[in-house]
């Protein structure tokens, strides 16, 4: 048996398992793949500049699952009156680009979406990349705002890590992986870089403030 921990992309369509209730095979526990969640980013990069009307967007569309999360994105949008600038990466060598694209627009904010292949392998050039174009930029993972970005929501990987012990214990005691559904994020952190805001010139709202799970100064 296979416990999968906070996998990324799909396992349904990369051939891992049969469906996330019912896997059909020697594979369970644990994915990060949430698409209503990148609807939730949006949503906080509205609350941290409520008059944004148009945020760039940076994704892979070569990874497994992506296409699936635009859709909850795009309606997340409609919903708070937002334009989406997507601009696509496929390689680390694709950030130039995608800066001097970004950089001629109009945004007023930059969604990171999720991208373990090329925007997470690489942190600091994306870091790197938002720092120079001055925007309020929202991230996937923790890492980011450790690491000097502004604000990230995820889902929690202690969370995950717990959950895959559950499922461990029901195996040894002669559960089948088979039958135990791969479970999605249940459990999420806001994490907020306090430097990075007084660097934008960014003031954040008390409302958001008090939602803070970890604030890094």
């Amino acid at each position: 048996p296979i416990v999968m921990v906070a996998a990324g992309g799909d396992p349904v369509s990369a051939g891992l398992i049969n469906s996330l209730g019912r896997p059909g095979t020697n594979v369970t526990g644990s994915v990060i793949m949430s698409p209503e969640l990148n609807g939730k980013r949006l949503e906080l990069v509205k609350e941290l500049v409520p008059g944004a009307t148009r945020v760039a967007v940076v994704w892979n569309p070569t990874l497994s699952g992506t296409e699936a999360q635009l859709p909850p994105l795009q309606a997340a949008a409609r919903s708070l009156g937002v334009e989406l600038s997507m601009h696509a990466v496929r390689h680390v060598d694709d950030l130039p680009g995608i800066e001097d694209a970004i950089g001629r627009e109009a945004s007023q904010a930059l969604l990171i979406l999720p991208d373990p292949a090329v925007l997470e392998s690489h942190l600091g050039r994306t870091l790197s990349m938002a720092e120079r174009l001055k925007l309020p930029t929202v991230y996937p993972w923790r890492s980011y705002v450790n690491a000097g970005g502004l604000a990230a929501y995820a889902p929690s990987l202690p969370d995950h890590f717990r959950r895959a012990a559950v499922s461990l214990d029901r195996i040894i005691r002669g559960e089948s992986a088979s039958e135990l559904p791969v479970e999605q994020p249940t459990s999420f952190e806001f994490s907020l870089n306090a430097s990075a805001a007084r660097k934008l010139g960014l003031s954040v709202p008390p409302s958001v403030l008090a939602r803070v799970d970890e604030l890094v100064e």
